[in-house]
This record gives C-alpha cells, sequence and structure tokens, in this order.
C-alpha cells in the first residue's frame, strides 16, 4: 500500500467510525481489498461483527468470505444452511478465527467420527465426549493435531482392542478446552506413563497434567514414593523439583510440623514460591540451599 491508498484507507475507517481496525497488517492490504472486505453483506449479520477486529487482517477477501458462508456438512438436509447455523458452533465465532484458515475450519468442523459401526455417517462432535471441546480455543490448534488428539488410539491394546485412549474413564477428565492449549505429542506421552495403572495415581489426571513436563512429573511422584507420601501427591505437587519436595518435606520434620493434615498433604507442597513466602514466610531458596547443606552431611 502506497502513501495515497494509506490516506485513502486512513480516510475510509474514520468515515465508517472503523479506526479501531487499524493495524501494520491493514497496510499490507490495497485500499480496494479494504474496502471489499468491509463491505461484505454478511457483516449485517449480529453474529459475525464481533469478528470484525483488526486480528482479519491476518486473512484475506476469498478465505473470509469462504468461512463466513461455509456450507452445513449435513447439506441434504439443510441444503439453504451454512455450518454457523448449527448452535453447535456458535460459540466458536470469536476474532481467534482468522488466526486459522478455510480448509483448516472446514476439516475440523466436519470430522467425521471415527466409529463407523455407532456412529453412522456421523461427526465426531455428535459424540457427547467431545461436545464440549467446541470452544474457540480450538483455533489454537489445527485439523491434524485435533484429529491426531480425537483418534488417540488406547497403548493398551490387549486390554483396550481397537479402542480410542478417550473410551477409557479414566482419562475422560482431560477432554476440557484446555487440551487444545497442549499437542498430541505431549499427550501421547503423558498419558502412555506407567504411573496411571497404579489407582493411587489416577485422580492426577486432571488437565493440570498439560504443564509439568514428563521428566518433572515422573521425577514427583518417585521423591513422593521415596518419601513415603504417595498416597498424597496432589496435581500442583507435580510442577515442583525433587530438590523443592525434599526442602519443604525436611523443613516441615524440623520443625514438627505435620506433614500431612487431615489427611491431606501440607498446603505448603501446593503453592507457588512467591505465594510460600507471602502466606508462610518461606523463601524456598533458602530452603533449598538448607537440604543442600544436610544431603552433603549425610553423605559425608
Amino acid at each position: 500500500m502506497n502513501l495515497e491508498e494509506k490516506l485513502l484507507t486512513d480516510i475510509y475507517l474514520k468515515k465508517i467510525g472503523r479506526e479501531d481496525l487499524k493495524s501494520n497488517k491493514l497496510y499490507e492490504r490495497a485500499y480496494q481489498t479494504v474496502k471489499d472486505i468491509l463491505e461484505m453483506p454478511e457483516w449485517q449479520d449480529e453474529r459475525f461483527k464481533e469478528l470484525l477486529t483488526s486480528g482479519i487482517w491476518e486473512s484475506n477477501y476469498d478465505e473470509i468470505t469462504n468461512i463466513l458462508t461455509m456450507p452445513h456438512p449435513d447439506n441434504p438436509n439443510n441444503p439453504d444452511k451454512t455450518i454457523w447455523d448449527d448452535k453447535r458452533f456458535a460459540n466458536l465465532l470469536t476474532s481467534g478465527i482468522w488466526e486459522s484458515n478455510y480448509e483448516n475450519v472446514k476439516n475440523i468442523l466436519t470430522m467425521p467420527h471415527p466409529d463407523k459401526q455407532n456412529f453412522t455417517d456421523k461427526l465426531i462432535w455428535d459424540d457427547k465426549r467431545f461436545a464440549g471441546l467446541l470452544t474457540s480455543t480450538i483455533w489454537k490448534s489445527n485439523y491434524e493435531e485435533v484429529k491426531c488428539i480425537l483418534t488417540m488410539p488406547h497403548p493398551d491394546k490387549r486390554n483396550f482392542p481397537n479402542k480410542l485412549i478417550w473410551d477409557d474413564k479414566r482419562f475422560k477428565r482431560l477432554l476440557t478446552p484446555s487440551i487444545w492449549g497442549t499437542n498430541y505429542e505431549n499427550i501421547s506421552a503423558k498419558l502412555a506413563l506407567p504411573f496411571w495403572s497404579n489407582p493411587l495415581y489416577t485422580h492426577l489426571l486432571t488437565p493440570s497434567i498439560w504443564t509439568p513436563s514428563i521428566k518433572r512429573i515422573e521425577e514427583a511422584i518417585k521423591t513422593f514414593e521415596e518419601l513415603g507420601l504417595q498416597k498424597y501427591v496432589t496435581s500442583s505437587a507435580l510442577r515442583m523439583s525433587p530438590i523443592q519436595i525434599k526442602a519443604l518435606y525436611h523443613y516441615l520434620v524440623k520443625n514438627r510440623k505435620s506433614v500431612i493434615k487431615k489427611n491431606k498433604l501440607h498446603p505448603i507442597f501446593s503453592i507457588a514460591p512467591n505465594m510460600l513466602k507471602k502466606r508462610y514466610g518461606l523463601d524456598i531458596q533458602v530452603l533449598i540451599a538448607q537440604e543442600i547443606e544436610r544431603i552433603k552431611r549425610v553423605s559425608v
């Protein structure tokens, strides 16, 4: 866009009261393209008005048109409907959709169910287990990732032949929109960890499991086992390193404080270091230094 077109664009945006749409990406578009996009008749539809943000310039005229007019996947029964007339998809209409593209959006929303026997000619979203995943955070992912995650085979093929991992009730609680903040590789690796066959640890299978690394999960659980506290491990405690866990444990023991309170792990194992100092006056770095000294004395 040259200087003259930039001036025309600025005047046009001011005229229609949409100067909020300005961004660096906007000025990479020709003036006529900007005008064509902003004068599309689809913006008269209340459902689409919130999509009109500066993020729209990540896309182009054809992509925007195709996304907004995408036909309903069940075309024979809904010949005059768009996919957005399906109430299941209504809350996906946010500006985050422009981080995606037409093919990605279409493939995700029209994904067939892998279980042809029980879901003949059905979309994967017709499965109640997955319906709650239809939130705007899905645009953080892409079709291949979404497909791999939802159709992930169960790693225990002997006990779960021809089953998805989500057919296992231990993992159903993980089907929340936060799953789109991670990826297939992370999910498959974590759900294949051997700990989940032990009933002591299945309560740790909550969406927060996506945050700590596999190494951190393994080290934390093994450290609690070493301390004889495996019954009391919490999801929050999985974020802690072995040295942090041991430092807090020996602080409590040294000060004759209960490690287990009301049959639960002491809350200092479940809060962030900054809150540890604010709530209990404890500096985790000081405790770690003391733990290192304790280990040196013991090893002598």
